[in-house]
């Protein structure tokens, strides 16, 4: 028997490529069925998030990141998304709308000792923001104050709690209540979470133009219609 055993090892020691296969294959074999129960995990849960609000063409069900694969999250995930979607939205609306008009008040009176009044003789008004980016630089520090706790500290605390996952706040479809109608609901859905995606990428591009060329989004597309701007290189002709 030990006689035998030597030839065995010595027949292995000559051939380290089929040992390594064998032990590869023992390992294999061990762990096929939990690598079958995990591979049957995913394919179920791929299938029920395939089922969920947003999987539409072209893309269908994209997730090269894999986030969907954690079931216990997806419904925050799903929420934050939306969310998201909802405030790129109005914030692409509040971009672009300055471009073309802007109401005509003073938002801090000349001389103001609590908001350091405004650069401008007459105050801070309306008119003399310029769109884009560059209006930051135009709210005083109590300004921003004002829009934390009088804005977004309600809208996260109370009215939107960044704990309600539902995303149903309660106000319907410009006030109309379509839980009646199921398909125009998830329509309706669809085309939310569409547009958020679409919002969410707008407003970062054209903060990201913006900031390359220093040119507000009117600029560029004034510049571009007369034929005298080279977007990738932000050049005047």
């Amino acid at each position: 028997p030990a006689l035998k055993t030597r030839v065995k090892l010595q027949q292995h020691t000559k051939h380290p490529l089929a040992m390594f296969a064998q032990i590869l294959v023992s390992a294999l074999a061990f762990n096929a069925p939990a690598l079958k129960t995990r591979t049957a995990a995913k394919s179920s849960v791929r299938m029920a998030v395939e089922d969920e609000l947003g999987v539409l063409p072209p893309l269908g069900f994209w997730d090269p990141l894999g986030l969907s694969e954690d079931e216990s999250r997806f419904e925050r995930r799903r929420a934050v998304e939306i969310k998201h979607g909802r405030i790129c939205m109005a914030a692409v609306v509040g971009y672009l709308v300055p471009e073309v008009y802007k109401f005509d008040y003073i938002l801090v009176p000349n001389g103001d000792p609590i908001f350091g009044g405004g650069s401008l003789e007459g105050g801070l008004s309306t008119k003399d923001i310029p769109p884009g980016v560059s209006a930051f630089s135009y709210v005083p520090p109590l300004g921003w104050l004002q829009i934390l706790f009088f804005i977004i500290a309600p809208l996260e605390i109370s009215i939107w709690p960044a704990s309600d996952y539902t995303c149903d706040y309660g106000t319907g479809y410009f006030g109309a209540d379509l839980s009646s109608d199921p398909e125009v609901l998830t329509e309706k859905l669809n085309k939310e979470l569409q547009n958020g995606r679409a919002a969410m990428l707008g407003i970062m591009g054209m903060i990201f133009q913006e900031g390359i060329t220093g040119l507000h989004t009117g600029e560029q597309t004034s510049l571009l219609l007369s034929g005298k701007y080279n977007i990738p290189f932000g050049q005047h002709a």
